[in-house]
């Protein structure tokens, strides 16, 4: 993927990814997923006062568009997903055929007189490139606004330090699409240790264990195997059959798991549900899908 430096008309745009490769176009979106992938991307590399053409355009039968579809100008297929504006399109312009997302919009789209001026989103067939070596510096994490990637783990994680209690700890979590942490090795266990505990003083969170469904059978609420615990000596107590929700405690430099009532309210820590996207200070952001580059 790449986005242009300086804007364009639609055709201008349209010729630019192609310059670039034979087989590049403006962007195909067909999910919320792969419009989020895309939206991320201008969020890392774009600027807040710009938007950008992806590749759906309008035809119409008869006038003033009686009758109009859009589609896909790459293949010609009509949309299956679309993540239009409120009250969009609305061609306000009296000939908005062309498409553009907007960055301060979170990736919503809108409609656009294909001669008025955007930025260009452009995709490409990596199968068409040149292969070139790998890289030889560690890949970090990309992230979604909010979380943090922890070093030497796969996830992004969010601190709230708002006082909830375990439900509504998860609920808030739900909103930026993540859930209460899972931890399902002692390498995460040390990692957020190190991070939250040690570097930031953070301690005495909510994370994500639980028993409420069956009293002593423990389960994560992200539906992770619950194959690894961190127990404090002693726990979990299930105090008169009320503790059912477990925190993270730091004591005498120990970092252990205990069980408390959901009802006490507490600071959390979030995980995102979708985990984060391979990304290199090359600017590449790479998964099982697309390879986009931005120059």
């Amino acid at each position: 993927m790449r986005v242009s430096s300086s804007s364009g008309n639609f055709n201008d745009k349209r010729t630019e990814c192609t310059n670039y490769q034979s087989s590049a176009t403006l962007a195909v979106i067909t999910s919320s997923v792969i419009n989020r992938w895309y939206y991320e991307f201008i969020r890392a590399w774009g600027s807040v006062d710009r938007s950008y053409f992806i590749g759906a355009m309008k035809t119409h039968n008869g006038y003033p568009f009686y009758q109009y579809y859009w589609f896909w100008y790459v293949d010609s297929s009509l949309l299956s997903y679309t993540n239009w504006m409120s009250g969009q399109p609305d061609n306000s312009a009296g000939y908005e055929n062309a498409n553009h997302m907007l960055y301060d919009q979170n990736g919503k789209w809108n409609d656009i007189a294909d001669y008025q001026s955007s930025y260009g989103l452009c995709q490409y067939n990596p199968v068409d490139l040149t292969p070139t070596p790998s890289p030889t510096f560690a890949p970090t994490i990309f992230c979604p606004s909010g979380y943090t990637p922890v070093s030497g783990l796969s996830g992004c994680y969010k601190y709230q330090s708002t006082p909830m209690n375990w439900f509504e700890a998860e609920k808030s979590c739900n909103i930026a699409g993540g859930h209460l942490t899972s931890i399902t090795s002692s390498s995460e266990d040390n990692g957020l240790y190190q991070y939250y505990v040690v570097a930031l003083n953070y301690y005495d969170f909510w994370i994500g264990g639980n028993d409420i469904s069956s009293d002593g059978r423990w389960s994560w609420i992200d539906g992770s195997s619950w194959s690894y615990t961190n127990w404090r000596t002693g726990e979990p107590s299930s105090y008169i059959y009320v503790e059912l929700c477990v925190n993270g405690l730091q004591s005498s430099g120990y970092f252990g798991w205990a069980d408390s009532s959901c009802a006490i309210e507490k600071p959390s820590l979030c995980k995102y549900a979708g985990g984060g996207l391979v990304s290199s200070p090359g600017r590449h952001i790479e998964n099982s899908i697309f390879c986009f580059v931005n120059f």
